[in-house]
């Protein structure tokens, strides 16, 4: 894999000859445009699976719980992922974004067509943002808050349906309609999110570990490989930091933020 980091907001992700399962998650900040440019990725959201193929790209809107899955070595996904303010910013991709892109593709011998077609999907991305509300999550709204602020915090399902005024069951089912996930699926997938962070600040991976609620650091590593899905063989990245392991990938890997 590599990773563009740009500071006008948006980050280039190419993962390139990889078997990548990304689980079912979502992003709390980050609009997602994905283009095949070759091979084909597996998509599965709210409206379904679908497989995309050489010269197609999908959109996945911030809060869409989804799984992707990348199973064959001549396949190659270039993600471009951007916040909101992003999308309100820009009514089509600045230059800048495009000479990043158009480097890639140059560097790789990729065909120059497709950057058209990231453009065109800009466009929906853009129009997606234009005409959605902001998500509501009912009644579970205020134990969703709670988690995604306090994800390292003892929030047990008695406490958390309580605050939503039902049984158990009832809280864990609505849960995972409204969200998406389970609530112990999301409280893991925001810890993650907030130990990302932390690293970056060069926390030490212990101290990460035990204030992330996990039992030690290898019950962390365990599910920071899960969720942030480091690929075998390593990764490569533009900005070289010196920065070693999973301070690395905390750094260069934005798919969970």
């Amino acid at each position: 894999m590599k990773y563009y980091i740009s500071d006008m907001g948006y980050e280039l992700i190419l993962a390139d000859n990889r078997n990548i399962s990304y689980e079912k998650h979502n992003h709390s900040t980050k609009n997602v445009l994905g283009f095949v440019i070759a091979g084909n990725v597996l998509v599965e959201d709210e409206n379904g699976k679908r497989e995309y193929r050489q010269g197609e790209y999908f959109i996945i809107p911030r809060y869409t719980v989804h799984f992707v899955l990348i199973s064959k070595e001549t396949t190659y996904l270039l993600n471009l992922c951007v916040e909101d303010v992003f999308l309100k910013e820009h009514t089509v991709l600045p230059a800048s974004s495009l000479r990043n892109i158009n480097e890639i593709f140059e560097q790789h011998n990729f065909d120059k067509n497709g950057i058209s077609i990231i453009e065109t999907g800009y466009q929906q991305l853009k129009s997606n943002y234009n005409s959605r509300e902001e998500k509501c999550f009912g009644m579970v709204e205020e134990a969703r808050k709670k988690v995604k602020e306090n994800p390292e915090a003892s929030l047990n399902i008695d406490l958390l349906s309580k605050m939503s005024q039902m049984s158990k069951y009832h809280f864990i089912r609505t849960f995972r309609n409204e969200v998406g996930l389970t609530p112990h699926n999301y409280q893991i997938q925001n810890r993650i999110r907030k130990a990302q962070k932390l690293l970056q600040h060069g926390t030490p991976l212990m101290d990460v570990a035990l204030e992330m609620g996990f039992y030690d650091q290898s019950h962390f590593i365990k599910f920071f490989r899960k969720i942030v899905v480091i690929p075998k063989g390593g990764v490569e990245h533009e900005v070289n930091t010196g920065e070693e392991g999973l301070y690395l990938f905390a750094k260069f890997i934005p798919a969970l933020l």
